[in-house]
């Protein structure tokens, strides 16, 4: 696996079926923080607005070329701090070959190393 393989697309509308376009819903980028678990921005699941977050749906980057890993459903865990933050908690299957294991950097990145991030943009 390289470090794409870890990135996941979140999907969030109403529609029964997720598709690659925006107009039917808020398309955004999340990331594995541990078992199950996917961390991604608050403002997204509430496409509308509301008090209440749309259809939420998921899938591996690394699993988009293959059409039996699709979309697979997500649930809203936790949106934190009573929503201060821009940030949400979702559940959801992992696929079975990945073998969740994170390590944090022990200090703070600093200013001297380079940094490489990747995302799904409105």
């Amino acid at each position: 696996m390289n470090k794409l393989d870890w990135l996941v697309q979140v999907f969030v509308g109403s529609e029964a079926k997720a598709t690659d376009s925006a107009a039917e819903g808020e398309i955004a980028t999340g990331f594995p923080v541990g078992p199950n678990r996917i961390l991604t921005a608050r403002h997204v699941l509430y496409p509308d607005g509301g008090v209440s977050p749309g259809k939420i749906q998921v899938r591996w980057y690394y699993l988009k070329d293959q059409p039996e890993h699709g979309w697979i459903p997500a649930q809203l865990i936790d949106c934190g701090l009573k929503g201060e933050w821009d940030v949400a908690l979702l559940e959801c299957a992992f696929p079975e070959d990945i073998d969740y294991s994170c390590s944090f950097l022990p200090d703070n990145p600093g200013r001297v190393l380079a940094w490489e991030s990747a995302g799904f943009a409105r």
